[in-house]
């Protein structure tokens, strides 16, 4: 039976970045026995729409299907797997009432029923003011969100419910003790992308030697504040989802963030937000990822 690595997400924590560093590399990860799914060959798959439909609150896995999939496995030693569609049922802000991280239970509970019988967590996670944004932007440019951002967190978020602590206790309590490893998103903030990537295969107990890390390049660059009103007003129109993708990602390139500054919303609920965690993401940090606990506090501001 191989072991299985696995990177849930959480979306918006520097997912893609890392899952187009790792299947650009399968190949050589593949000569070290480590099978690697990103969403370029895993997303679509029955076994993963499956997955997506539990973490949601769906139908649960059948025994069957789990089995199927850990038989293509069976001469491995590890399958490496990143996708957040693991952790799809706590991103933030659709159309169905308040919400927050609330099904990660649900999250963790369906990655410990895989059928393997040695697995590994390694969560990433992001202060929750840039989280709130970053998911904000995510629907405006994919999920043609046409409400501006002070109306969509009173209609779609639910503030105390975004605390990662809980999140880690979540996978904890059902992964078990040591079985859980927490990365900070801010890594790509202070210190690059590369030594976020750097720092995920030490958190994942994978050996980097003979990765060329220099090629890691950031994904779903931040978008100016120009861009995501832009992309408001043209997702008024009933693009298909192609064309809205399309359409938006022209828009940020036109309207790139270092040339026009990012989107920062001002909104009094986004500090009182960083005050609300303040405490419980300190201890977090401390215990979890002492080594970028800065990097990570720094991010609330």
């Amino acid at each position: 039976m191989p072991r299985l690595i696995i990177h849930p997400g959480a979306p918006k924590t520097g997912t893609s970045t890392l899952q187009r560093f790792l299947h650009a590399h399968r190949d050589v990860l593949q000569k070290r026995g480590i099978v690697v799914l990103t969403p370029a060959n895993f997303r679509r798959s029955p076994f993963m729409r499956a997955c997506r439909s539990a973490t949601r609150g769906g139908k649960p896995m059948e025994r069957a299907a789990l089995d199927a999939f850990a038989a293509e496995f069976a001469d491995v030693d590890t399958v490496l797997i990143s996708e957040e569609g693991f952790c799809s049922g706590f991103l933030l802000g659709g159309w169905n009432g308040p919400g927050g991280f609330e099904r990660a239970d649900l999250s963790a509970e369906v990655i410990a029923n895989l059928p393997f019988d040695d697995i590994r967590a390694v969560l990433t996670v992001r202060q929750q003011r840039g989280f709130l944004v970053s998911s904000y932007v995510h629907r405006v440019k994919l999920h043609r969100e046409r409400r501006g951002f002070r109306r969509w967190l009173d209609e779609a978020i639910a503030p105390d419910r975004l605390s990662w602590a809980r999140v880690a206790r979540a996978f904890e309590t059902r992964l078990g003790e040591g079985r859980v490893a927490l990365l900070p998103f801010e890594i790509v903030k202070a210190e690059g992308a590369e030594a976020y990537v750097r720092a995920f295969f030490e958190s994942a107990g994978l050996d980097g030697a003979g990765i060329d890390f220099t090629r890691v390049h950031a994904a779903n660059v931040s978008a100016s504040h120009l861009a995501v009103v832009a992309s408001r007003a043209f997702n008024r129109i009933a693009w298909t989802k192609k064309g809205r993708s399309r359409m938006n990602a022209r828009l940020t390139r036109r309207f790139p963030a270092d040339r026009f500054g990012g989107f920062r919303p001002s909104d009094p609920r986004l500090d009182a937000l960083a005050e609300l965690f303040a405490e419980e993401n300190e201890a977090l940090a401390r215990r979890c990822f002492p080594d970028h606990a800065d990097a990570f506090l720094g991010g609330a501001r």
